[in-house]
């Protein structure tokens, strides 16, 4: 259970933590509501942005080079396209719990998207690879690129795993693995240490791993403080000769595309909290309390006879409307009036397209598969009894747009 005591003082040690990396502290006193606090946490935000623009902005061009060598990353500039790469040691290893010894690299982008493109261009452009989707259930964007760049018949094959997909699991056979070169995991919807096992699983076989990530959604502490994203690589100790060099030609394409597609993460975008491990607890906390909350919301709505579903992932809440005689732009605009009633009357709630955030985040698409339309509610880590009170609304505006 999540009870207001619980939840203020969970929101208040991450306001403390993150408090203590501005240079100006503000006062923390008098946080007694979920309004008070976020709106004490957003001012942290942004004057911690402010803070880091000032530290790390440099000019983009190469008439001096730059070198930030510091407690969070490495960083040598002189051109973007050449070597505007941040550099943390064993960053993939620390934030995917897998040992040491695995050799990783990564590269941090300017969002999650820039990091799957560059990826999908090098391996079926740069290279002949043919990619295989696991879920049809993947994220749209990544259908839709691969559309444009994927093989019919190629060298070598990649399996592209999706998190996003409802039914996604942990568990895949060793038999489906091996049928392919390089497995791929878009690993965006959980939190980075539960792929340890399946991971290590992987490098067992001597397959190469790819992991491409928005770090935006999930790892920011229900911040919104920049785009980030990032491709990792994890590479098995033996590989044919053959593949260990067509992996190679993978990275180095990947790599200049980030930086000829001018994505690479800017320092200033790399939250300096962003490798505190008691923040990552909390964080860890934050998410399950998602969870809890999601699966509450999912209750309620199952047992009013809403269809309804939530993926694996558990970071929101799917309504299936079905093949409605509705335009999307006027269920879009219904759903926004529906946000600002709520807002005015004090929930912390928006009409936005992401989740894992601190506040209620729904929105509305039609699937470009079968048409249908679905209501998405992203739920924050508020506590239960406000989740009982937004489902009643929820389900009163579902009745009263005729929408069940």
């Amino acid at each position: 259970m999540n009870n207001i005591k619980q939840y203020k003082e969970r929101k208040l040690k991450e306001l403390s933590i993150l408090n203590g990396y501005l240079n100006n502290k503000i006062d923390l006193t008098n946080c007694n509501s979920e309004k008070d606090i976020l709106e004490r946490k957003n001012v942290i935000i942004k004057n911690l942005r402010n803070d880091n623009r000032e530290k790390f902005y440099h000019h983009l061009t190469n008439n001096n080079q730059i070198s930030f060598k510091n407690e969070l990353f490495d960083y040598q500039y002189t051109y973007e396209r050449f070597n505007g790469f941040l550099k943390v040691d064993h960053f993939a290893n620390n934030f995917y719990n897998i040992p040491n010894n695995i050799f990783s690299e990564i590269y941090f982008t300017n969002c999650g998207m820039t990091a799957i493109v560059s990826l999908l261009t090098a391996m079926c452009l740069s290279s002949d690879v043919r990619i295989d989707l696991l879920y049809e259930e993947t994220y749209f964007e990544t259908i839709k690129y691969l559309s444009i760049v994927n093989k019919e018949q190629a060298k070598y094959k990649a399996l592209y795993i999706d998190t996003i997909a409802s039914t996604f699991s942990f568990d895949i056979s060793k038999e489906l693995l091996c049928q392919y070169n390089y497995i791929l995991i878009d690993t965006t919807c959980f939190l980075g240490d539960e792929f340890s096992k399946i991971i290590s699983y992987i490098y067992e076989q001597n397959i190469p791993c790819i992991l491409v990530r928005s770090h935006t959604k999930l790892d920011l502490v229900g911040t919104e403080y920049s785009h980030m994203g990032s491709v990792s690589f994890i590479k098995p100790k033996r590989m044919q000769d053959k593949l260990e060099e067509n992996l190679n030609l993978i990275e180095s394409s990947c790599k200049h595309l980030i930086g000829v597609y001018g994505a690479c993460l800017i320092p200033e975008n790399f939250p300096t909290f962003f490798l505190n491990k008691e923040l990552n607890l909390l964080n860890k906390e934050r998410i399950n309390m998602v969870s809890s909350n999601t699966e509450e919301l999912y209750n309620i709505l199952k047992n009013n006879n809403i269809d309804c579903q939530i993926p694996n992932h558990k970071q929101f809440c799917l309504i299936y409307l079905g093949s409605q005689d509705i335009k999307l732009e006027n269920l879009k605009k219904k759903i926004i009036e529906f946000c600002n009633k709520l807002n005015s009357e004090g929930y912390n709630i928006y009409h936005a397209v992401s989740f894992g955030f601190d506040y209620i985040a729904v929105d509305c698409y039609q699937n470009f598969i079968d048409s249908t339309f679905k209501i998405r509610i992203c739920l924050n880590d508020g506590i239960i009894d406000d989740v009982s009170k937004f489902a009643n609304e929820l389900l009163n505006f579902l009745k009263v747009e005729n929408l069940i």
